[in-house]
């Protein structure tokens, strides 16, 4: 049994419509243009043997 009253307060409820996001691949990619990777710089053989001494385990996991 729907009344008037039953009709209009549903209405109320729903007053908020859906609203979907779309992205294109290239818009969901970290922007990573202010990191800088390289600089032309030598890296002093301390720094070199610590790096190859940090990344070893992550290769041989």
């Amino acid at each position: 049994m729907t009344t008037e009253t039953d009709t209009t307060e549903e209405e109320e409820l729903d007053l908020e419509p859906e609203v979907r996001y779309t992205f294109t691949p290239e818009q969901l990619r970290p922007n990573t243009d202010h990191i800088e990777i390289e600089d032309g710089r030598l890296v002093d053989i301390f720094s070199e043997k610590q790096q190859r001494l940090l990344t070893e385990p992550l290769h041989t996991a």
